[in-house]
C-alpha cells in the first residue's frame, strides 16, 4: 500500500488503528513495568 495514493477516508481509519495499537503497546508497556515492581516488607509496624 502506497500512502501516496491512499484516500482520506482509509487514511484516518489506518490513523485510528495505529493509535489505538499504540495505546494498547503502551499500557502492555506500563502493566510490564509494574508487574516488576517490588515493595520492600516492612513487617509489623
Amino acid at each position: 500500500m502506497r500512502i501516496e495514493y491512499t484516500d482520506i477516508h482509509h487514511l484516518l481509519e489506518l490513523n485510528q488503528y495505529i493509535c489505538q495499537r499504540i495505546d494498547v503497546l503502551q499500557e502492555q508497556e506500563i502493566l510490564q513495568a509494574l508487574s516488576q515492581l517490588r515493595i520492600p516488607d516492612q513487617g509489623c509496624q
